[in-house]
């Protein structure tokens, strides 16, 4: 399936390609502070607050990365995560999580494959940290 992008020229890439990104976050303020961060340097976002919801827009399109929030409503997400990567799934993954214990890291990395964790960014003193300003 053909990645959908946006039009137009932008910030991060003045021949007009945007990479698509899908944030699944249920704190609906920080996802907010992100999905606007991401956009004013050039992202397309869609955003989800739930696995099943993210689910669906996974299977309808096809996105450049995933920042994936692990402890959701419907649970931890790393399951679901993992089962998509035994799929063959290989969409690079930024999950975001208020887990900062080392040995949660490890794992997460360890089973998820090709996923990056970073802890949450609510964490951080300047939200703007969330997406790298």
């Amino acid at each position: 399936m053909p990645v959908r992008r946006r039009p137009g020229p932008t910030p991060s890439d003045p021949a007009g390609v945007s990479l698509r990104v899908q944030l699944v976050e249920d704190d609906d303020d920080l996802r907010a502070v992100i999905a606007a961060g991401l956009r004013e340097a050039g992202f397309a976002v869609d955003g989800a607050d739930d696995w099943p919801e993210a689910d669906v827009m996974l299977h309808v399109t096809a996105y450049d990365c995933v920042l994936l929030d692990r402890m959701l409503p419907s649970g931890d997400s790393l399951a679901r995560l993992e089962d998509r990567r035994r799929a063959g799934w290989a969409v690079p993954v930024l999950r975001l999580t208020a887990l900062d214990a080392l040995d949660e890291r490890l794992h997460g990395l360890e089973s998820a494959g090709r996923t990056t964790t970073s802890p949450s960014p609510s964490r951080c003193v300047n939200s703007s940290c969330a997406y790298g300003v």
